[in-house]
């Protein structure tokens, strides 16, 4: 059993797949009782080892515990024949996470290569053209356009059909407050989640700013890091603005929908290529107005971009089910450790 002693809030602990030498930072631990050496993953992963753990560590930038602090923890330990079915109950539920964790890849792996194929070969088609986009050439269905995005963004918006967020520095600690319009960062994109993030502006600074707000159908896209990812703003979102990682965009929807638009940017390999070979940075990957308006788009007609929405949106609901079910999982073997490791509940073991 192995526990890593820097940052060991986050539950750093393991059991070791093969012999060897630990660095320093880790401290190995070890029973000859097999009933306790079965039992230790769980207690090392139960908050009765990490409130402790994080009560006695020490250090700003890089804290660490000991194993002189660990080896003083107190313990509530049950009879051998009860921590062997303790054992079995939460190696149970570890076995169904694993499972679960193996469905959620395969189900990502399925919609990745599902919306691929959608984004390029489209639904049905017999008839093929060769399309020159950037360096490269593609296989595209003869009915399909190949657009600019700067041709179909909506020129008719009140507000400028691109924009990236404003600089950080026009938000200032009194700006700030504890309720009203969000701003929107990168992990909102990312994990297609508009409840993280608790920063929020006064009503007069959303006003100042608010050729930056983003409104249902707005496609958004991250600029920096992890640049690329893209969702459309969607109508349950509260009112906000986005910050300076992000890029709005304003479609014409006669020419496009913005849910294509969107996966199509994220997850298409014609769309990867190109923003990799435009962007630039450094060693840290940007991008910016001038290459997403740049970026070439295979545009079926409008009802087959719907019917891919409609497929690529199961696919997406696949993914989100397995993840939720891992998570419900990963939530049931917390709350049995809690209950289980600290002798709140008690099992039988048939004696």
């Amino acid at each position: 059993m192995l526990f890593g002693k820097l940052r060991p809030n986050l539950n750093k602990a393991a059991i070791a797949p093969f012999d060897g030498i630990c660095s320093s930072d880790i401290i190995p631990i070890h029973s000859e009782d097999p009933t306790l050496q079965r039992y230790l993953p769980y207690l090392m992963h139960s908050t009765l080892i990490r409130d402790r753990v994080v009560s006695t560590m020490e250090g700003t930038n890089l804290p660490r515990t000991s194993w002189t602090d660990l080896s003083k923890t107190l313990i509530p330990l049950p009879p051998e024949s009860e921590r062997r079915r303790i054992t079995e109950i939460l190696a149970t539920v570890h076995d169904e996470i694993q499972q679960a964790d193996r469905s959620l890849e395969e189900a990502r792996s399925l919609e990745k290569g599902l919306t691929e194929d959608l984004l390029q070969s489209g639904i049905g088609h017999t008839s093929w053209t060769t399309v020159p986009i950037g360096p490269r050439e593609y296989q595209l269905p003869v009915s399909w356009e190949v657009e600019q995005v700067e041709d179909i963004l909506d020129q008719e918006t009140d507000k400028k059909p691109i924009r990236g967020g404003p600089p950080g520095g026009r938000i200032s600690k009194k700006d700030r407050v504890e309720e009203g319009p969000k701003v929107y960062v990168q992990e909102n994109i990312i994990y297609r989640d508009y409840s993280m993030g608790t920063e929020y502006l006064t009503e007069e600074k959303f006003e100042e700013l608010k050729s930056a707000a983003l409104e249902p159908g707005d496609v958004v896209i991250t600029r920096a890091g992890t640049v690329g990812r893209t969702d459309v703003f969607p109508e349950s979102a509260r009112k906000g603005i986005m910050d300076s990682s992000l890029i709005r965009l304003k479609v014409n929807q006669q020419r496009v929908r913005p849910e294509y638009l969107a996966a199509y940017i994220s997850d298409s390999p014609i769309s990867k290529f190109q923003i990799e070979s435009m962007s630039h940075g450094g060693t840290r990957t940007n991008i910016n107005n001038q290459i997403i308006k740049s970026l070439k788009i295979p545009l079926p007609p409008l009802d087959e971009q719907d019917r891919i929405i409609e497929i690529h949106n199961l696919a997406q609901k696949k993914v989100e089910q397995e993840r939720e079910t891992k998570q419900r999982l990963r939530e049931l073997r917390q709350g049995l450790m809690q209950d289980l490791l600290t002798g709140k509940v008690r099992v039988s073991t048939g004696n």
